[in-house]
């Protein structure tokens, strides 16, 4: 869970069958990405981690991942994602999609 402007904006959650869900749904509507290009940059950024497909409509949705295919590589591929994602939630109306 992430705060921004005192909103509570949820993005992941890691289950015990092996599996996370990403909640783009639940960005919709929160500070910063309700934007639909930083939410389309956040799946760009996902799909780029060798074994995580998630469909183009993932943006507006709760999707799950299998954890059980990330390798050490991806797993950090992955973090970089995030990392992303935590840099453009702190710069908040300033980010891009850079």
């Amino acid at each position: 869970m992430f705060e921004k402007d005192g909103v509570a904006i949820p993005a992941l959650r890691m289950f015990s069958d092996g599996t996370m869900a990403v909640y783009f749904g639940y960005m919709l509507g929160k500070p910063v990405f309700d934007d639909l290009g930083l939410r389309q940059t956040l799946l760009d950024r996902l799909n780029a981690v060798p074994g995580i497909r998630l469909p183009l409509d993932a943006v507006s949705k709760r999707k799950t991942i299998p954890l059980a295919p990330l390798t050490p590589e991806a797993t950090a591929s992955f973090l970089e994602a995030m990392d992303w994602f935590v840099d453009t939630l702190r710069a908040g109306a300033s980010a891009t999609n850079a």
